[in-house]
Formats: structure tokens, C-alpha cells, sequence
């Protein structure tokens, strides 16, 4: 988190994801939970490909040591919007 004056700021990341044909698509992934804090942007690329290849979220959320229910919401209900946000940018 970045702290400007004396106010806490939560921060995003971009991730690159994947490319569909041959075009670069490009993600907002929060970094950290919204509810306790912890770090979930490291786990994504992860946990989208092999939830897109026919795993079990719930065990891939194991699998990469994602135990807290707010953090696995935090990536099962993520929705790409950015596509949609950008003509208007």
C-alpha cells in the first residue's frame, strides 16, 4: 500500500494475461484482498489458466495455498472489464 499524506492508498496491477489473435489483452488484477489485506495478484495467472484448462477452482485455490474464504472470493468472482473500459479512456 502507498501511504500519501497520512492517507492509506490501494494500489492495482496490470497483468498481461494472454494473446488472442495476436492481440495482447491486458488485465486489472486487484493486488491484495479487499477484506483482509493479503496478496492474491501473484496467484492469478496461475489460477486462471488452469481453471480455463478444466480444473476444480476448489482445488486449485488449494493447490496454491489460498485459504481465506475472502481471498478465494476475491478470485473466483473477478470479472475482465477493462476491454469494455477502454473506448472510453
Amino acid at each position: 500500500m502507498l501511504e500519501i499524506g497520512g492517507s492509506e492508498v490501494t494500489t492495482t496491477i496490470i497483468v498481461k494475461c494472454r494473446i488472442e489473435k495476436m492481440k495482447l489483452t491486458e488485465m486489472i488484477v486487484p493486488v491484495r484482498c479487499f477484506t483482509c489485506g493479503g496478496l492474491i495478484a501473484d496467484k492469478w495467472d496461475e489460477f486462471n489458466k488452469r481453471t480455463e484448462d478444466g480444473d476444480d477452482p476448489e482445488k486449485v485455490l488449494d493447490n496454491l495455498n489460498v485459504r481465506r474464504w475472502c481471498c478465494r472470493r476475491m478470485l473466483i468472482s473477478h470479472i475482465d472489464l477493462i476491454d469494455e473500459f477502454l473506448p472510453f479512456t
